[in-house]
């Protein structure tokens, strides 16, 4: 009886150590569960920002195409300038 009696308290504690691992194991799922939620819908907004931003790419690849070449005309007419600017430099010296 006194051996039952001890397989018995034995039971109990073996099944309460299993039930408070079992809810530690819910919690952490549930918290688990939460996060994974949590980075899908990061990973979604990330997505549809960068879907707006490929959208706005080839026009600021455009952008930069027409700076470019305005750069080089203002290059180039700045030497133009400099270039008239010393003709009449001289003849001023003469």
């Amino acid at each position: 009886m006194e051996k039952e009696l001890e397989q018995s308290r034995d039971a109990t504690k073996a099944a309460s150590a299993i039930t408070a691992r079992a809810a530690e194991l819910e919690t952490e799922l549930a918290r688990l569960q939460h996060d994974s939620i949590s980075a899908i819908r990061a990973a979604e907004e990330m997505m549809v920002e960068v879907a707006k931003l490929r959208k706005l790419l080839p026009e600021i690849e455009s952008k930069v195409k027409l700076l470019e070449r305005e750069v080089e005309f203002l290059k180039k007419d700045k030497s133009e300038s400099e270039t008239k600017l010393g003709i009449w430099r001289r003849k001023l010296e003469l």
